[in-house]
């Protein structure tokens, strides 16, 4: 181990930190994809943005690990990483959580609207809103249907 970081570690370092920038930002349009999905019922996209997050999720934690190994390696600290570099890693990443709460949020209200669904047409459902917006209890409900 060196006592002070090389040009050559310094190097890596910002090469692994472009590599993270831009698989955060292939994570952001990825992201959109999938929130266009949800918005349009496209299951085929659905699957494929899971799938094309699954590999840059993957990609992401291979860099992670990189620059944790060059940063022990070449003995980095803080005031040796570039920090506008480490910056915008850091500055994508909290955008790509933001995105994917956003999409989840969404995700998990298309599924209650399924599920009030199913449970309308299965007659298993007997709560319905009252004028006020309120959901109202006791009102008998019937499968599609039945008389």
């Amino acid at each position: 181990m060196s006592a002070s970081p090389t040009a050559h570690d310094q190097a890596d370092m910002q090469r692994v930190l472009r590599e993270q920038v831009g698989s955060a930002e292939s994570m952001l349009e990825i992201l959109d994809q999938e929130y266009q999905a949800l918005l349009d019922g496209d299951t085929e996209s659905l699957n494929r943005a899971g799938a094309e997050k699954a590999r840059v999720i993957e990609d992401l934690e291979t860099l992670e690990c990189a620059r944790q190994d060059l940063a022990r390696a070449a003995q980095l600290d803080a005031e040796d990483t570039p920090h506008s570099s480490w910056s915008e890693v850091l500055d994508l990443i909290k955008q790509c959580r933001e995105r994917n709460q956003r999409n989840g949020a969404l995700a998990n209200a298309r599924r209650e609207q399924v599920l009030l669904v199913l449970n309308v047409l299965r007659g298993s459902d007997d709560s319905v809103y009252d004028e006020s917006g309120a959901v109202a209890r006791g009102v008998g409900a019937r499968a599609l249907g039945e008389a």
